[in-house]
């Protein structure tokens, strides 16, 4: 995000609390690292990979590491920058329960998953019910606001795509606790991932992307008429099933937004061109989508498909994108009123040798992993699951960094002219 002017601070009632934000980011950012290791210990080796319970867990905690929790934290902020409205203190309340439903019932469902159904369905029930209250404050402003309509296209139809996802995975977890037959369990597998994954969490990425990826590289945003025809045909392959559709308007969707930051060219120059480690993660998370479309289009297993859409797109867009977004935020919060000649820039506040670890550590485990998966064989799965562990823990340092540069630099401006502690 660009840095705000010298001397201004954020308008009024443009920031929410931060408490709304941060609570769900720090969770997801300690949820990430556990996960992968998770994975890489029960990496599978056998046909039925979706019985594993260890190989669950683990998707579990990176899905609600780095997705749901981030989107649900990030989203507060984001949301109302697209809608140009800010919410009101009544949506403040209601977010906070919101987030307090989804953390609790995320650490729940994770425990569950460890020692029992029962307390799994519990910490479901929580995390679904702090969803739904969470559209009930989102989609009805995102509905009344007259701006960026493609952008609000895809983010409405993300919680449509929430709505399916829940109900697939009520019929999953009535199945394990014994309350009807099960049906076909792999279908509905890969049908709860591809609406909460490619749904609710990839129409998130991809509408705050299409706000946000301009803003880094100081480029124009989509135009709004293509990006409600591109919502319509992705959320139109995947509820038909259509895997071929989704994968060419996924291919799609990531030109266009390379187009947004400059046109291919521009995209594979960032790194000369200063984008940073942020940016430069966001562009290779649109190479990860493409290769995702291309391999839907090519008949590609869905394992293979959803690992790189998952750790070849998701993950590494999420990271890019909290890269640039979590130093504003700290800056726009606890520095934005400090004396210019005392205030840094929110790019400063940023560890680059630790971002650009993260950057490549996450490129690595996603080309591991999806070799692992393509060509069943484990030790590169195992490795590649390892890797974005690593990069996870290095994701983790980033973002305590940024907090701590932020803390020293605002205890510095409390201090007398001179006085300052080095």
């Amino acid at each position: 995000m660009s840095d705000a002017p010298e001397g201004s601070a954020a308008p009024p009632g443009a920031l929410v609390p931060l408490r709304l934000v941060a609570a769900p980011l720090l969770l997801g950012f300690l949820a990430e690292a556990p996960g992968w290791l998770l994975v890489a210990a029960a990496w599978p080796t056998h046909g039925a990979w979706y019985g594993s319970p260890g190989l669950r867990a683990g998707l579990h905690l990176v899905t609600f590491g780095a997705l749901v929790l981030p989107i649900v934290g990030a989203g507060w902020q984001l949301v109302p920058v697209v809608t140009a409205r800010p919410l009101g203190a009544t949506a403040h309340r209601a977010a906070a329960w919101a987030n307090g439903f989804v953390v609790a019932g995320a650490v729940l469902l994770w425990t569950g998953l460890a020692l029992g159904w029962p307390l799994a369905a519990a910490g479901s029930a929580a995390v679904a019910t702090g969803l739904l209250l969470r559209a009930a404050v989102l989609v009805p402003a995102l509905i009344r606001a007259r701006e960026r309509v493609g952008m609000r296209a895809w983010l409405v139809s993300a919680e449509l795509a929430l709505l399916a996802g829940l109900g697939v995975a009520v019929h999953l977890l009535g199945v394990h606790l014994g309350a009807w037959p099960p049906g076909d369990t792999i279908t509905e597998v890969y049908a709860h991932a591809r609406a909460l994954g490619a749904g609710w969490a990839g129409g998130y990425v991809v509408g705050l992307g299409a706000l946000l990826l301009p803003m880094f590289a100081l480029g124009r945003e989509p135009g709004q008429g293509i990006l409600g025809a591109l919502a319509l045909a992705w959320y139109a392959g995947l509820f038909v099933g259509s895997a071929a559709g989704w994968g060419v308007t996924a291919v799609a969707v990531a030109l266009l937004l390379v187009r947004a930051l400059g046109g291919p060219r521009a995209a594979l120059s960032g790194a000369a061109r200063g984008g940073g480690p942020g940016l430069v993660q966001a562009r290779l998370a649109l190479v990860g989508l493409a290769t995702a479309g291309l391999g839907a289009v090519g008949g590609v297993d869905p394992p293979l498909v959803g690992a790189l859409a998952l750790a070849g797109w998701l993950v590494p867009a999420q990271h890019g994108l909290a890269t640039r977004v979590v130093p504003f935020l700290l800056w726009a919060h606890v520095l934005a009123d400090v004396p210019t000649g005392r205030r840094p820039a929110p790019a400063t506040l940023v560890s680059t040798r630790l971002a650009w670890l993260q950057v490549g550590a996450t490129a690595g485990g996603a080309v591991l992993l999806a070799v692992g998966l393509g060509s069943g064989t484990p030790v590169s799965g195992r490795v590649g699951a390892l890797a974005l562990g690593l990069a996870a823990l290095l994701h983790l340092a980033t973002a305590l960094g940024v907090a701590l540069r932020t803390y020293t630099h605002w205890r510095r401006a409390q201090a007398l002219p001179g006085t300052e502690a080095p």
